[in-house]
């Protein structure tokens, strides 16, 4: 087993990158998305549940929609992909 190198794990973690701006011209392969989506589906949680979900929202008027209430984010219409992660409420009740 290689052994774990802490200083670039601690390099890997601090390098960041927020996404303001999107070149609505490019866009994101199926294969990229379905990686993507996959991830986050096998993305394991504490509980021994995943209580999410993640909705693909394609519909561009309903993409306004949401820009509208998200702090007029241009990235929520410019982006090629919009993912809307939602969360379980009664999660907690499932683990008991």
């Amino acid at each position: 087993m290689n052994k774990v190198n802490h200083e670039e794990i601690i390099k890997a973690l601090l390098w960041r990158y927020a996404v303001k701006n999107f070149d609505t011209v490019k866009k994101i392969s199926d294969e990229d998305l379905h990686a993507i989506l996959e991830s986050g589906r096998l993305a394991p949680s504490s509980v021994g549940i995943e209580p999410w979900k993640f909705i693909v929202v394609n519909n561009t008027q309903l993409r306004v929609k949401i820009r509208a209430v998200a702090y007029d984010q241009p990235k929520v219409t410019d982006a090629s992909h919009l993912i809307v992660i939602a969360r379980r409420t009664d999660a907690g009740n499932l683990s008991s």
